[in-house]
């Protein structure tokens, strides 16, 4: 379970984040239920997968999040978090077990879906940094 640290309500960014959050449980039913055909195209950088389609599932999500494929057997030593950060990509911090949702794609899905695939596919994986 997620601790979901939001900004204080009746704020804007409050909106924006509950907004990246209602993105961010549709992916988690997308990713649980089929294949994500995936191409981003951002500013003048485009990213494109040879075989077109990108599998999205709970291990990728918390190997993204933790580094670990599995949840261990007493869980893990920190509870996991969900924050949200002023960028068009998610980060994550495995030390701390925390996902940083992105705020910039609004209230369009599928640049939040595309970016959600990119961040969690696109990086060199736990200890490739």
């Amino acid at each position: 379970m997620l601790t979901v640290l939001f900004a204080e309500k009746g704020t804007n960014l409050r909106k924006e984040q509950e907004q990246a959050f209602v993105h961010f449980v549709d992916f988690l039913d997308e990713c649980s239920s089929e294949f994500i055909s995936l191409f981003v195209y951002y500013h003048l950088v485009c990213y494109i997968f040879i075989d077109g389609d990108v599998q999205c599932s709970a291990e990728h999500i918390l190997i993204f999040l933790s580094g670990a494929s599995s949840f261990p057997p007493l869980g893990f030593d920190k509870k996991p978090t969900l924050s949200f950060i002023h960028g068009i990509l998610a980060t994550s911090s495995t030390c701390d077990i925390q996902l940083r949702l992105p705020l910039e794609h609004g209230s369009d899905y599928s640049k939040f879906r595309d970016a959600m695939l990119l961040s969690i596919h696109g990086h060199d994986g736990f200890g490739g940094v």
